[in-house]
């Protein structure tokens, strides 16, 4: 069996969800969607590990990293998910084509976990899938949580704006931050809140964003690396038909 690498485009799902009509004896055309998830594999210059340093925190979302190999951010309603691809088919022993075996392989995917009818205002069925102003729509919605993820700078000092003091210590404490990535801050909030250490449950959250505005780039290039993967993936929406 050959592992799930490439992706279906727009005709190609509407070809699967015929043939498995015909195979089940069922239209799957009118079967409602429960849950739905919109992904890709992109080739990357380096190893999908290397790409997460510098993604950072996402607006309610809770991000999480299980393993050097797999990047999560997580809501109630929905999950975005970074991973190798190529390690988690040789992990479920599935047979990688020989053609991508010795690439960097990383799978970006959304999933739609709960209420796809609400999140849409309509039921989500498998033409839905293949319908053309759909089939941009969620792609694009694909690009759009990407987009909002925060993108970090690389490990290096930038002090082309430091005049003073005060910024230049600042500008010490963003790049410590780095150096010790997003799961710092998360500690630090749950120690303090563990030891209940403001009156409101706000002044958490606003700390929490104040820390984050320090660790995200202010000023300086985008790391290379940040800007091949927004590029693939906006190329993905751009082209998606």
């Amino acid at each position: 069996m050959t592992h799930h690498i490439h992706t279906l485009q727009r005709s190609s799902t509407q070809q699967a969800i015929e043939k498995l009509s015909d195979n089940l004896h069922f239209d799957i055309g009118i079967a409602k969607a429960l849950r739905l998830d919109v992904s890709t594999v992109i080739p990357t210059k380096r190893p999908p590990p290397d790409y997460y340093t510098f993604l950072g925190q996402k607006p309610y979302f809770n991000r999480l990293q299980s393993n050097a190999d797999t990047l999560y951010y997580n809501n109630h309603q929905r999950q975005l998910i970074l991973y190798d691809k190529v390690k988690e088919a040789k992990n479920s022993n599935t047979k990688v084509p020989d053609i991508f075996k010795n690439d960097n392989l990383l799978r970006y995917e959304m999933r739609i976990t709960k209420r796809v009818a609400k999140q849409f205002k309509t039921d989500v069925t498998g033409a839905t899938l293949y319908d053309e102003v759909f089939y941009y729509a969620i792609v694009q919605q694909w690009y759009n949580e990407f987009k909002t993820i925060q993108k970090l700078k690389s490990r290096d000092f930038m002090i082309d704006n430091v005049s003073s003091k005060k910024e230049a210590k600042e500008a010490l404490f963003s790049y410590l931050l780095q150096q010790q990535g997003q799961d710092i801050i998360s500690e630090f909030l749950n120690e303090l809140k563990a030891e209940r250490k403001f009156s409101s449950r706000s002044d958490y959250a606003k700390l929490k964003a104040e820390l984050n505005k320090m660790i995200v780039a202010k000023n300086g290039n985008k790391n290379d690396l940040v800007t091949e993967l927004e590029t693939a993936i906006f190329d993905v929406a751009k082209y998606a038909r």
